[in-house]
């Protein structure tokens, strides 16, 4: 629940006699650039109620510790509720509660949580993600979201919770309840489970793969099923709540695995449990802060087996390992610094290939991965033109074309498009699809089974700056270390066509690479490729390239253009 603390709570919380206790460990702990799918950052932000940010919301009177929890919607009097203001900082941070939100966590807990399930997928974390105290389920429905997107069909989501409100304090047994605010009256809190599997279906969330259990951690946690846990959620704020989750399912998590404690600073009697535990058992593992509220650790035995370059960022992050965080910083402003130089004032790819159009008197454009159309597609001057795109990447597809690449040339070939004949063939074919290098060669492959004799294909990113931004799979290019921004192998693939050396091809240095397959030209080195110049080394191809003229300014690439084809 963390500090969200209705106004009739905060002069109770903020009266608690403070306790001496050893803070956390510091850390620069920051989510992952990037790592969010649209649709995920879109439900985050709907879990989360952020069409409430920065907007007057009526909190309604219900809301109050002193209303019977089996009439929740009586008022008294002529009370009808108060106006607040949504601050945008307090909904990042969790500090109040989202009147249409799912989840009271806020922006970085909730991301947090789910950087932790991709952690755990990417570095083979076994078990499930499980939270204790789940109010409206908006932890459990971003976790069933994750898994279903991840097709992490193997993994089990579980929820644990009363789904009456918190219980009476219990000091009697637990001493370190004994000035805890107590909640147990409190209405809002009290959220049944049949209104958590609504909000599942509300989402449209699948929830085949989550499990919830009904009742008192005391009575509850222990004899659960959950098996090994890759990610622990404590969300219990009493003492006695954190200490029964800690000692029933913390022994459960795996190494490598997550344990996040939500109240951590906001009840000193939640951190206190968490401090008691991990003396108790000589747990040294160090906590890293996640918003001032909330906290977590990483059962960090690591394996020895090679792992991705993304999972060791998300290691090296969840270790608050500072050399690599002063490097990161480093490296994204070095980014930035490259993104500004290749778009400001820079040769573009659609500067290009309408020069080429123009040069030429070519009439027919081809265009394969045309994501938004506004980037190129639009911007090209050419008599006629063709679109292809599967669409993935934007909801409505304003195209030619809504088909893969593949999928397209096989259509053709088959006479299958009623609107091409078979025989149709291009003048200017420009790929920018998959980035993938076995995709982006068969795109080529294909494209010179389509385009006219003395034609002209165009490739982008073929030139990435460096090997942080040309891995093959986007998974894999750490975006944390790119600052976003991808250029895939599309040089590899450009790579295996120039040494082929049938036709004039070279980059352009400009635009992440323009690439060029010039079939009115004849080639332009006499390299005999060699078994040391594998394809897979970006120093080794821009090398070869460098020493062959195959990297050639703008202005060396007009030069080549104003030659007669």
């Amino acid at each position: 629940m963390a500090l969200g603390l209705p106004p009739i709570f905060k002069s109770k919380a903020a009266a608690q006699p403070k306790k001496t206790m050893a803070q956390p460990k510091q850390s620069q702990w920051k989510p992952a650039q990037g790592g969010s799918s649209r649709y995920i950052d879109a439900l985050k932000r709907g879990l989360l109620g952020w069409g409430e940010v920065e907007t007057w919301v009526w909190t309604p009177d219900h809301w109050n510790v002193s209303t019977p929890k089996d009439n929740p919607g009586e008022t008294t009097g002529k009370t009808t509720g108060e106006a607040r203001f949504i601050e945008k900082d307090k909904r990042l941070r969790g500090l109040d509660w989202p009147l249409t939100g799912t989840t009271m966590v806020g922006w970085k807990r909730l991301t947090q949580w789910e950087e932790s399930i991709y952690h755990c997928l990417d570095a083979e974390v076994p078990g499930a993600f499980v939270e204790t105290g789940v109010w409206r389920g908006g932890v459990l429905i971003l976790a069933a979201a994750i898994l279903a997107e991840q097709q992490a069909h193997d993994r089990q989501v579980w929820g644990f919770d009363s789904f009456e409100g918190l219980p009476v304090p219990n000091p009697a047994d637990y001493p370190g309840d004994a000035d805890v605010a107590d909640l147990s009256g409190f209405a809002a809190l009290a959220v049944a489970e049949e209104e958590v599997r609504k909000n599942f279906e509300r989402w449209g969330v699948p929830d085949a793969q989550v499990t919830l259990v009904k009742g008192w951690f005391k009575d509850t946690l222990a004899s659960s099923q959950t098996g090994p846990i890759a990610a622990l959620r404590l969300d219990g704020d009493y003492y006695e709540s954190t200490i029964q989750a800690l000692e029933a399912l913390e022994p459960r998590v795996s190494a490598g695995g997550i344990v996040i404690i939500d109240d951590y600073h906001a009840f000193p009697q939640c951190a206190q449990a968490v401090q008691d535990y991990r003396a108790r058992n000589e747990i040294d593992f160090p906590m890293h802060e996640i918003d001032g509220t909330a906290v977590f650790w990483t059962k960090a035995h690591r394996s020895q087996q090679p792992v991705s370059a993304r999972t060791q960022a998300r290691r090296r992050l969840y270790d608050g390992d500072q050399v690599w965080l002063a490097q990161l910083r480093d490296r994204t402003a070095e980014t930035i610094r490259i993104s500004q130089a290749q778009q400001n004032g820079s040769l573009q790819r659609y500067d290009w290939i309408n020069a080429v159009i123009e040069k030429r008197g070519f009439q027919d454009y081809l265009e394969i991965g045309v994501r938004n159309p506004a980037d190129c597609f639009d911007r090209v001057r050419a008599a006629n033109k063709t679109s292809v795109d599967p669409g993935n990447e934007f909801a409505e597809n304003p195209v030619d074309f809504p088909l893969t690449s593949d999928d397209f040339f096989a259509a053709l070939e088959a006479g299958n498009l009623k609107s091409l004949d078979p025989a149709k063939r291009w003048d200017v074919i420009f790929i920018d699809g998959l980035h993938q290098a076995a995709q982006v060669d068969r795109d080529i492959r294909n494209a010179r089974n389509h385009i006219t004799p003395n034609g002209m294909i165009v490739l982008h990113d073929c030139l990435p700056p460096n090997e942080h931004f040309a891995h093959n799979e986007l998974e894999d290019a750490v975006t944390l270390e790119n600052g976003g921004s991808w250029n895939g192998s599309t040089w590899r693939a450009f790579y295996k066509h120039w040494l082929q050396g049938d036709f004039a091809s070279f980059v352009i240095d400009a635009d992440w690479g323009i690439g060029v397959i010039d079939l009115s030209a004849p080639c332009l080195h006499n390299a005999a490729p060699r078994p040391d110049w594998g394809l897979d080394s970006l120093r080794t191809y821009k090398a070869v390239l460098g020493k062959h003229s195959g990297i050639l300014s703008p202005e060396a690439a007009f030069e080549h253009l104003e030659k007669p084809a």
